[in-house]
């Protein structure tokens, strides 16, 4: 919030609490699946072969310098698409952007790969103080455009 001027969902809001459960479960799957632990990252470099980070689309979107409100109604597919083009030489987009426009879910997770592909750059803000961050959470995302990491 500090760095971004956005505020994350509280935790104990529902809508982040009912998706919190669900990653979790979906990194059990994965685990049990691949066999491997996907502990959480903490730096770009990580010895494991897989690793997780926690990221959020709207912190992204503004620090993108983007809006991150108005883009998830069905009928605001406008926005989505303003989204879509501003970000085009920012990652490599499907050929058929069909779904990410028509979508807001979808668009959310190209914005998730995006910040996953800032974190393994380098490209974001790492925590001030890594112990209280490995106690209460990370969302890494990177400076505002022009600001300095």
């Amino acid at each position: 919030r500090q760095r971004l001027g956005k505020l994350p969902l509280d935790v104990g809001a529902d809508r982040i609490a009912r998706t919190a459960l669900a990653a979790l479960h979906l990194l059990a799957k994965l685990r049990k699946t691949t066999a491997e632990t996907i502990p959480l990252a903490w730096q770009a470099e990580f010895p494991q072969r897989i690793a997780a980070i926690e990221v959020y689309p709207a912190g992204s979107l503004t620090a993108y310098g983007l809006p991150s409100r108005g883009y998830k109604p069905a009928a605001n597919r406008a926005a989505r698409e303003a989204i879509i083009s501003a970000l085009a030489d920012k990652m490599t987009l499907p050929v058929d952007d069909l779904l990410i426009k028509a979508n807001a879910d979808a668009l959310d997770a190209m914005l998730c790969l995006l910040a996953g592909a800032d974190f393994l750059r380098g490209e974001v803000m790492p925590p001030e103080d890594r112990a209280l961050a490995a106690k209460e959470g990370w969302i890494w995302v990177r400076p505002r455009q022009g600001d300095i990491p």
